[in-house]
C-alpha cells in the first residue's frame, strides 16, 4: 500500500523532519480538488504540534481617510477621490472603549494603565 504523499510529508514534518524546498513545491503542484481539504486538516496537525496556542490580535481603524501622504497605492490619501468612508481620529473616549472591547489584545505585553496614559495624550494630526 502507497501512502499518499500529502500524508507522508506531514506526518515527516510532525517527526521533527523539514521538507526541502523541492519537496514542498512538487507537493503543492500535485493537490488539487479535494485533497486541498486533507491539506488543511494535516497543516491544522503540525500547527497544533508546533504552536498548540492560538494568539489572536485586533486592531480598529482609528482615523479612515483625508490622510496627508499621497500614496499612488492607497485609498486613504486626500489626494485621491475614492469611495472610502472618511472620518477622522476617533476620541480617547471610544479608543479607550474599543481597547475595552477586545483592542487591548494588539497592545500584548503592554497593561492597561500604560494604554489609558497613552490615549490621555492623543491629539488629532
Amino acid at each position: 500500500m502507497t501512502i499518499h504523499p500529502l500524508i507522508e510529508n506531514a506526518y515527516k514534518v510532525l517527526s521533527g523532519e523539514e521538507l526541502t524546498r523541492a519537496e514542498a513545491l512538487a507537493l503543492a503542484a500535485e493537490i488539487q480538488g479535494p485533497d486541498i481539504l486533507d491539506l488543511v486538516s494535516l497543516a491544522n496537525k503540525v500547527r497544533k504540534k508546533f504552536t498548540p496556542a492560538f494568539h489572536s490580535c485586533s486592531i480598529i481603524n482609528a482615523k479612515s481617510g483625508k490622510c496627508a501622504q499621497n500614496c499612488r497605492f492607497c485609498a486613504q490619501s486626500a489626494h485621491h477621490s475614492t469611495a472610502i468612508e472618511t472620518y477622522p481620529l476617533l476620541s480617547p473616549e471610544e479608543t479607550l472603549a474599543a481597547l475595552m472591547t477586545g483592542g487591548y489584545l494588539t497592545t500584548r505585553g503592554r497593561d492597561i494603565a500604560s494604554d489609558q496614559a497613552f490615549l490621555a495624550h492623543l491629539k488629532e494630526f
